[in-house]
């Protein structure tokens, strides 16, 4: 499940006004897109498709909002596990994928590409 903040060069939703705290907080020069991400509890972890988030070299950051068990993996066997109010720092034009959670009732993220 994914809400989106800012999408598409515009404001996408009323939340919006508690997001740019976080934006001053990581230095946004112009921003690309925000969203939320909950994945759901799973019996098992289960490994999301690996994917860019553009094709072109941009900043991204992944709020993670709760701790668990859920993880960011790169092809390079890097894992960085969901723990509360931790970002995460990393080109998103570079492949990476996600987990769900075993732990918890979800992992939820908020994510930002930026420049």
């Amino acid at each position: 499940m994914t809400h989106a903040f800012y999408l598409e060069h515009k404001v996408n939703s009323d939340l919006y006004e508690h997001i740019p705290f976080l934006l001053e907080k990581i230095n946004a020069n112009a921003i690309i897109r925000v969203i939320a991400n909950y994945y759901y509890k799973t019996k098992k972890i289960e490994v999301h498709p690996e994917h860019t988030d553009f094709p072109y070299k941009h900043k991204g950051a992944i709020l993670s909002l709760n701790t668990c068990n859920g993880e960011t993996r790169f092809p390079n066997n890097k894992k960085v596990k969901s723990k509360e109010n931790r970002i995460l720092f990393f080109d998103p034009s570079e492949p990476h994928f996600s987990t769900s959670t075993t732990n918890d009732k979800g992992r939820f993220n908020i994510i930002i590409n930026y420049f």
